[in-house]
């Protein structure tokens, strides 16, 4: 076998061992346990695994691969129970990066790995078809105060959401442009460990995003804000520009008095995706929104830190996509319960995977699309 140069897993042998011998407190509210139930693919146990790989009791091979890239959807739910606060991802993450320098990474994640080299995104589309599916793409190339990042969903999977942003951003008065030249954010890469593809990939954005004359960015996709803001810099890679989330910005034109609704919704409900609530923090901007938009916004039982993952992020949802089909139905039994008309989320991948399990049993709308809808005489 192949031998590590040095185990990165050993740089948080302490936050390991916390996991490790820690009671099943995370065990029964694990976004990929609650589906599977298989045991091995608790936080407990495969921390546990990562101790025993430490103490030189195991080693590395196929099957743990197997085990710790199906075992985590990165979604961080674990942590908002967790007394000690314990980032369970980012200890799966760093064992990932083990595997990845072993060699020993599972099929899903080398086809991956594949189609980011060949095609600079995860779900192995033409790279030059990135823009074609956007009704608004012809009026947005260039020329704007403001430079909209796709993201591969809502190129790929929904581009409505991209349209209805790019459409509210242009009502307002507010020129905006698309990358001619954009690139996978790097998200799904940097949660499977795949660090030489990351780096690629932001370093190409990053220039990208430089060389525009915009003075800030918006997306849809709170992973690609995520990385944006928060892991770009940590790389070496940082942007000359802030990057806001639509439900930010959104807001801010609300505020400055620039977007006017003109009626209510029917009841609804909103979910917290998981990059950004959890990871990102913001949880204000969209039910500030929500609220303005209809007279009986009702919060789901479980939301904010606690909220359920609505379908495993783009990483899980390809490599994984049984699972993480599966997954977002928890929030979609909370919000038939309180017999709401729509349910509502901020995130192309959470749309894309709820709808796909709702399949017609309730309204899905991205947060754009509802203000779109209230906006309308």
């Amino acid at each position: 076998m192949r031998r590590l140069r040095s185990v990165k897993i050993r740089e948080i042998a302490e936050k390991i061992a916390i996991c490790a011998y820690c009671p099943f407190m995370c065990k029964d509210i694990c976004t990929v346990y609650a589906q599977t139930k298989r045991d091995s693919l608790s936080p407990t146990m495969h921390e546990y695994l990562l101790w025993m790989i430490l103490e030189g009791r195991m080693a590395y091979s196929r099957e743990v691969g197997e085990i710790l890239y199906e075992a985590c959807s990165g979604c961080l739910l674990c942590q908002s129970w967790c007394a000690s606060k314990q980032d369970v991802p980012e200890k799966v993450r760093t064992a990932r990066m083990d595997l990845v320098e072993l060699n020993l990474t599972p099929q899903p994640i080398q086809q991956v790995e594949r189609s980011t080299v060949n095609l600079h995104n995860p779900y192995q589309e033409p790279h030059e078809k990135r823009l074609i599916h956007l009704a608004q793409t012809s009026s947005s190339r260039k020329g704007g105060g403001l430079l909209y990042f796709l993201g591969c969903t809502a190129a790929y999977r929904r581009p409505e959401v991209a349209d209805v942003a790019l459409r509210l951003m242009q009502r307002c008065g507010e020129p905006t442009q698309l990358l001619e030249d954009e690139w996978c954010c790097g998200l799904p890469q940097y949660e499977l460990g795949l660090m030489k593809a990351v780096k690629q990939l932001a370093q190409h954005n990053c220039e990208a995003i430089n060389a525009q004359s915009v003075r800030a960015a918006v997306t849809s996709c709170p992973e690609c804000q995520y990385m944006l803001n928060q892991v770009y810099p940590k790389l070496g890679y940082a942007l000359n520009i802030p990057v806001y989330h639509t439900s930010q910005y959104l807001k801010m034109l609300m505020d400055a008095g620039r977007l006017k609704l003109e009626r209510k919704l029917e009841p609804s409900t909103y979910h917290d995706p998981c990059y950004l609530g959890r990871r990102s923090q913001i949880y204000e901007e969209p039910r500030a929104i929500l609220r303005r938009l209809s007279e009986d916004f009702r919060e789901l039982r479980w939301s904010r830190d606690k909220a359920y993952c609505g379908g495993g992020g783009v990483a899980y949802s390809i490599t994984y996509p049984s699972n993480a089909s599966k997954i977002g139905v928890k929030v979609l039994e909370e919000a038939e319960h309180l017999n709401v008309e729509a349910l509502i989320t901020a995130c192309p991948m959470c749309k894309h995977q709820l709808l796909n399990a709702a399949r017609g049993r309730i309204q899905l709308l991205d947060i754009a699309e509802a203000v779109e809808l209230a906006s309308r005489p």
